[in-house]
């Protein structure tokens, strides 16, 4: 696949984001690919109907139709604040 990741594990990550529950953890060091892997399942997963929410610090790469939110402590946004917030807007994923 063009994200690195090796046939059998892709087709793991495919069924899993498929479900319509669950969590999915991506992990590893700073350069890893993390950040690409995540924002690629959720160009998979957006669609219209859907409501995507993000909390990202940094937001670094706008995704049309995806509800992005990036923290700002200076404004005292931070993740925990973002989430009460986040959980509002009744999000899908």
């Amino acid at each position: 696949s063009e994200l690195g990741f090796s046939e059998t594990d892709l087709n793991r990550l495919q069924a899993q984001i498929k479900k319509p529950w669950g969590m999915i953890l991506a992990t590893g060091p700073t350069g890893s690919g993390k950040t690409t892997s995540i924002y690629a399942v959720l160009e998979e997963l957006n669609r219209r109907e859907v409501n995507i929410s993000t909390i990202e610090d940094p937001v670094e790469f706008k995704i049309g139709e995806v509800n992005q939110s990036q923290v700002d402590r200076a404004a005292k946004f931070t993740f925990a604040t973002g989430l009460r917030s986040l959980l509002r807007q009744d999000p899908d994923i």
